[in-house]
């Protein structure tokens, strides 16, 4: 089946073991995985078949994400170009890795934003095929981005701090946030109503949620199985979980405090 394809990897013309390292679905479009080794693949979610698959120079990509009317496909990589492709599989724009390692997500159907290890934050129209705008920002690597609906986004870094931007004024960038010890930035996230941040570091096995607007630590979400490497509320946020290196955390999104939690 395709979920026991997903969870077990792949292997490439050497016959080497490749493992699933990002997926996204779309309902149209299909169920996009980056493959460890440098592919990208598309499968039907109903039969499971393979639609297209495109060769892509990342041995570690590290995104891999529609945008939301699923027309274009966003697949970057930690030591390669971010490649924009047509629900088809067609090569549509390339854009130059920054530095060494780049994070990228969509902000509309036809922009991106994206970091890495220059500590710069640039946002491109996939469309005209040119920058839109450029934030020097950050003291080390960016290493998670984050848009919110509005299309404010944040950029944490791997020097411990988070930056609010809003890109139709990008000399506001009044909100930073001393969010995690340096070297330990992980997980970001929005919750729906744009209101509240949330942030997943490793080091110190916590989450912590963040009022937008003051930058005000809300709780700490404190797990006892490892570090902290992401949290997300679900689309209507009512729900919110935060991932740990063994457990997957359920907590009240009103008081914080602990639901269950699940290995």
């Amino acid at each position: 089946s395709l979920v026991h394809k997903l969870q077990r990897g792949f292997y490439d013309s050497r016959g080497d073991s490749a493992a699933t390292m990002s997926l996204d679905w779309h309902e149209d479009s299909g169920i996009a995985a980056a493959i460890r080794w440098g592919t990208v693949r598309v499968f039907d979610p109903e039969s499971g078949r393979q639609r297209w698959s495109k060769r892509y120079g990342s041995m570690y990509p590290s995104a891999v994400e529609w945008n939301d009317a699923g027309t274009r496909l966003l697949h970057g990589g930690k030591d390669a170009d971010t490649v924009i492709y047509d629900h088809e599989g067609t090569k549509l724009a390339n854009f130059p890795r920054v530095g060494g390692d780049t994070r990228a997500t969509w902000i509309n159907d036809r922009e991106i934003v994206y970091g890495g290890s220059n500590q710069d934050v640039q946002t491109f129209d996939v469309l005209e095929k040119q920058r839109t705008n450029e934030f020097h920002i950050h003291q080390w690597s960016v290493e998670t981005l984050a848009i919110a609906a509005d299309g404010t986004f944040l950029a944490g870094s791997a020097d411990g701090t988070l930056r609010r931007i809003r890109l139709n004024d990008p000399a506001n960038r009044a909100l930073k946030v001393d969010a995690h010890p340096p070297g330990t930035a992980h997980g970001l996230s929005w919750r729906a109503d744009g209101k509240v941040i949330g942030t997943a570091a490793l080091a110190h096995g916590e989450a912590r949620v963040w009022n937008a607007d003051s930058g005000e630590l809300i709780a700490q979400l404190v797990a006892d199985s490892g570090g902290g490497t992401d949290i997300e509320w679900n689309s209507d946020g009512s729900k919110l979980v935060t991932l740990h290196q063994w457990q997957v955390r359920f907590w009240d999104p009103d008081t914080y405090e602990l639901l269950r939690q699940q290995r």
